[in-house]
């Protein structure tokens, strides 16, 4: 149980660095971009993340339990991430001025 909502915590987190930058306006792309990158990050993260463990502790883990507890996780922080993506996005479109 811990090992699953830690994967999905672990990539929830990670998955907030491109809506950071919108915050930052460093890149040129527009707030839909970033928030697409953000969610396919957030996807293979948790995939990346979940298969890397089964691969690893296959013989200290039961496989069911893990893939289901890294999708509970996954489902209940989605609420946290678009949450925080509609903040990021509406503040990061604020900030920008038309040249």
């Amino acid at each position: 149980m811990v090992a699953g909502c830690a994967i999905g915590a672990v990539a929830s987190g990670l998955s907030s660095l491109p809506l950071l930058l919108v915050k930052a306006n460093t890149l040129p792309l527009t707030a839909a971009a970033y928030a697409l990158v953000a969610m396919g990050l957030r996807f293979a993260m948790a995939m990346g993340f979940a298969f890397a463990a089964v691969t690893i502790f296959s013989d200290t883990l039961a496989i069911e339990p893990l893939l289901l507890w890294v999708a509970i996780s996954y489902v209940v922080l989605l609420v946290f991430d678009v949450l925080f993506a509609m903040q990021a996005l509406r503040t990061g479109q604020q900030g920008t001025t038309p040249s």
